[in-house]
């Protein structure tokens, strides 16, 4: 299902829009949904209500990678490739977060192992730049 019609699911559910960050969809049947800290709580709340479950997930549970390429792959190599789609992940969710939420939403992602440092001082080099400033 696209973002769009995902975004427009939850807004019937009652969930306001600009409390989600992101939305992905990192296995089959699973949905991941990204809020600020203090909507947590909210946000299951109304899951709860239209009975939808939280789910442990991992994402560096190797069954989740269903690419037939990896079929004969070791378990070390997929743990690899699950390491590189949680930090892809991470780096195309904070594309689509406005700043200066990003700023902290990428501190929060580095200190969980989901970005690099390289890339957490990139984006941070970036934090004052602003497009109306020649």
């Amino acid at each position: 299902m696209p973002i769009g019609q995902m975004r427009a699911c939850l807004r019937r559910f009652g969930i306001d829009n600009s409390q989600i960050l992101d939305i992905l969809y990192p296995a089959r049947q699973t949905i991941g949904v990204l809020v600020h800290n203090d909507f947590v709580a909210t946000l299951l709340e109304k899951f709860r209500a239209v009975n939808i479950q939280q789910v442990e997930f991992d994402p560096l549970d190797t069954k989740h990678i269903y690419d037939p390429k990896y079929k004969d792959a070791t378990d070390d190599e997929k743990l690899q490739v699950a390491q590189e789609l949680r930090f892809n992940r991470a780096k195309r969710a904070l594309n689509h977060i406005r700043a200066p939420i990003k700023y902290a939403v990428a501190r929060d992602f580095y200190s969980k192992g989901w970005l690099h440092l390289a890339e957490l001082k990139t984006l941070l080099a970036t934090k004052w730049s602003h497009p109306d400033v020649a």
